[in-house]
């Protein structure tokens, strides 16, 4: 509380400031500690953000160690495309992309023709603002009517195909064929649509508001027995879902506890339906060796899944059982042919058929697997393409922009322009495939000349102005050679099917020219991923070395020191910094014959600051002559560098742990901060709470003293 009482002027204020005096003086021995702990908190502080630090430099090092670190995708697989041998100075012809799939080698790529999308031009106009006086309408990017056609239907899995309106949002099928895979993932049936080059199509999600859409493989469970609209103008009418199944299962004991449906391996042929025993023996009395296998009705061995073999082989032979427990814990055996058999843990017994062997009845899938050219169902499909109707008020300016603003099946787009009062098409799509697809549906808008129509086409999908001038392009492949072979695509660039891990792109000049694609290991690309390493290993060892010394200032006898934020931890990270050095300089044993055993034989040194150094020039001539050997030695040494980093990194590594204890240590310090603070503000309250008391006193006293004053002085004075 503040310290008042009756102003008397000159008296109060000299009172106040008396005994706020006497309050601040008693009270100054009790903030005394709250300067000791501002001083740690400031001490924790710098260690908190300090040992922050060194963790974001640690960070960067263990991610340069994965990034070169040897694994699938890695550095170490990266290829590089470089182009010579132009056969034309200057020209660009051929561009690519290599994936580390891709063969090293040299590639020559010889053009003949590039891909080129059709374009036509309609008779000139009068004019191509003016209303046209033409009614019609015309179809354009299809036939006006989607349809199906040659149908191929699988027993017991698809039925039919048809034709539904398109999804709002969605673009129709190109025309093409189309097929139904169905294959069994995990002993679950699902299916997917793929076009004639075996692409899989984006359709709808089966199963949801009818929304979404997706390529990928989808559970037949959801679609079987109905007619699945795809949002895309194919619909397919699926078979009732008909999957395999067991029945009246006979197990044995310890030994076969359970028989189960399981998936049917790619590539091989789901069991017949009948009877099924479980054989099971001893190989040779009291030998322990236990094995079985798998017969049928008539007692002849049928072939499943090599339980012992790493390829993925079958047999029909005699198993070991403990083959099949040494690849799974629970003892569940995928014969790969439809069904699992789940063995016990023993002791075992002997079965054979007829007498004590576990048996099962199998009954077979009828609904089929399949893929494109292999047992899926399939359909041609017609795609519908844009109705554009024409007014007479409008003009060659409206027909383009309706052109430009209608749906297109999926490759069939068509864009339009004008040009000295014509009509110019242009399709969107390259090849020879993708022809424009027109006609007059009703009048002659596109067919007629003159008062009739805009002289476009002759007939249904045939162009009128072919003639030179007349700015007609036909649709055209791409064709070329790749090392004397023969390839033709549709389009020019982003041709990833050609040569295995690489991505061709012909150039605008490629026409009649040729070039050299040569793939070769992405040296450059390590070396980049080294520098980053050191880079970040310099780093690291630097702020160890700033952090844990002491800073000095001044000279001579005036010179003074100051001990870092993480002087106390020099020996442990001392030692820390002196083991990384050591992973740099060392020789590493047990590596593949002949390859580098130390990293100075690849070209990485320390200088005398014991900064580390590459030698582009030493690595380059490593990696020309063993590859796979300097690859080895990285890998080793980083393995160690990793080991001796380990004990720091992660959330429980020795950083984080330092930094969750200092951060307790300042909750400490800021918890007795508030707690001294509050006490002295709670004492500061009784004390100005007496004072007032006192204040009031003096100022009565003060006051009658006055008043006595007056008093005498008007008796005497």
């Amino acid at each position: 509380m503040a310290l008042t009482a009756n102003t008397i002027a000159g008296v109060n204020e000299t009172y106040r400031q008396f005994f706020r005096q006497i309050i601040d003086a008693a009270l100054t021995t009790q903030s005394k500690p709250l300067d000791q702990l501002a001083s740690q908190r400031t001490t924790l502080n710098a260690l908190v953000q300090a040992y922050t630090r060194l963790n974001s430099k640690l960070t960067d090092l263990t991610s340069a160690i994965a990034d070169l670190r040897s694994s699938a995708g890695s550095v170490w697989t990266a290829n590089k495309v470089s182009v010579g041998g132009h056969s034309v100075a200057g020209g660009t012809i051929v561009t690519a992309s290599a994936t580390r799939s891709a063969v090293a080698g040299a590639y020559t790529i010889s053009v003949t023709s590039l891909a080129r999308a059709q374009r036509a031009a309609s008779d000139a106009q009068v004019s191509a603002t003016a209303a046209l006086g033409l009614e019609g309408t015309f179809v354009i990017g299809g036939t006006g009517a989607r349809a199906v056609s040659d149908a191929s239907p699988v027993l017991n899995t698809v039925s039919a195909f048809g034709t539904a309106a398109v999804r709002s949002g969605q673009t129709e099928l190109s025309h093409g064929s189309y097929h139904v895979e169905i294959r069994d993932h995990h002993n679950t049936l699902q299916f997917r649509i793929v076009d004639e080059h075996g692409v899989a199509v984006s359709v709808d999600v089966a199963g949801d508001a009818g929304t979404a859409m997706t390529s990928d493989w989808q559970d037949l469970s959801t679609v079987a027995g109905t007619t699945f609209d795809t949002g895309r103008g194919l619909t397919i009418t699926f078979a009732p879902l008909s999957d395999h199944a067991v029945a009246d299962v006979v197990t044995m004991p310890d030994t076969v506890e359970a028989i189960t449906t399981s998936a049917v391996r790619s590539g091989q042929a789901e069991l017949a339906s009948g009877r099924y025993y479980v054989e099971t023996r001893e190989n040779g009395a009291g030998s322990g060796e236990w094995q079985f296998r798998l017969v049928d009705a008539t007692g002849t061995a049928v072939s499943i899944y090599d339980a012992a073999a790493a390829d993925g082989s079958f047999t029909a032979g005699w198993q070991a059982i403990d083959a099949v427990l040494a690849n799974d814990a629970n003892g569940v055996f995928v014969t790969g042919r439809g069904i699992s058999i789940d063995f016990g843990e023993g002791p075992y017994v002997e079965g054979t058929m007829g007498a004590g062997a576990a048996q099962v009845d199998y009954t077979a899938r009828l609904t089929q697997v399949g893929t494109i050219g292999a047992g899926a169902a399939s359909v041609s499909y017609t795609s519908g393409g844009a109705l554009i109707t024409v007014s007479s008020g409008d003009s060659l300016i409206d027909i383009a922009n309706a052109i430009n603003t209608a749906s297109y099946p999926d490759g069939a787009g068509v864009s339009a322009s004008i040009v000295t009062n014509r009509l110019v098409l242009t399709a969107k799509s390259t090849g020879a495939a993708h022809t424009i697809q027109l006609a007059d549906v009703q009048g002659t808008v596109l067919s007629g000349t003159g008062a009739n129509g805009i002289g476009l086409i002759s007939a249904p999908n045939t162009f009128k102005n072919t003639g030179p001038g007349s700015g007609y392009q036909d649709a055209t492949d791409a064709v070329f050679t790749v090392n004397g072979i023969t390839v033709t695509r549709d389009r020019n660039t982003g041709l990833s099917d050609v040569v295995t891990g690489m991505t061709i792109n012909l150039a605008a000049d490629a026409e009649g020219q040729s070039a050299i694609l040569t793939v070769e290991r992405d040296t450059g690309s390590i070396a980049d991923k080294i520098s980053t390493l050191l880079d970040a290993f310099t780093a690291f060892q630097s702020l160890i070395k700033n952090e844990t010394g002491v800073t000095a200032s001044g000279s001579g006898a005036n010179a003074t020191y100051t001990r870092n934020a993480l002087a106390g931890d020099n020996t442990l990270f001392t030692a820390l910094r002196t083991s990384l050095y050591m992973t740099l300089s060392e020789t590493i044993s047990g590596l593949p014959a002949g390859a580098p055993t130390s990293l100075r034989q690849i070209g990485i040194t320390l200088d005398a600051n014991l900064v580390p150094v590459l030698d582009a020039n030493a690595l380059d001539a490593a990696l020309a002559a063993d590859p796979s050997g300097v690859e080895a030695l990285l890998n080793a040494v980083l393995d160690n560098m990793e080991k001796r980093l380990s004990p720091y990194t992660g959330a429980d590594g020795m950083i984080n742990r330092k930094i969750a204890v200092t951060n307790e240590q300042l909750r400490g310090v800021n918890d007795r901060v508030s707690q001294i603070q509050e006490r002295i503000e709670s004492q500061r309250a009784v004390l100005e709470k007496q004072y007032s008391h006192l204040l009031v006193q003096l100022t009565q006293m003060t006051y009658s003293q006055q008043q006595m004053r007056m008093y005498w002085g008007g008796t005497y004075g």
